[in-house]
């Protein structure tokens, strides 16, 4: 199952100015690194993690009151395990 990306595909790509490191860029580039596949691979990964860190964050108050609820209470299927 494909996710869907955290950001619109279709948006249209932006030129930008970077500084990199001269050597690690003309290694990359005589290695035939494509620098904005590698760019954007990296930044969809950063955007993921941040998002799901601060969905995380969002919700840890009702992450830990359903836990101590389960702890207390159980779910509604304990009585359907046949483990």
């Amino acid at each position: 199952m494909r996710m869907n990306p955290p950001y619109d595909t279709s948006a249209p790509k932006r030129p930008i100015n970077l500084s990199v490191n001269g050597d690690l860029l003309a290694q990359a580039k005589s290695a035939g690194v494509n620098l904005s596949s590698i760019l954007e691979h990296a930044l969809i990964a950063e955007v993921k993690k941040r998002k799901a860190e601060s969905w995380l964050r969002e919700n840890r108050d009702a992450i830990k009151n359903y836990n101590q609820d389960i702890l207390e209470h159980g779910t509604f299927s304990d009585d359907l395990r046949a483990f």
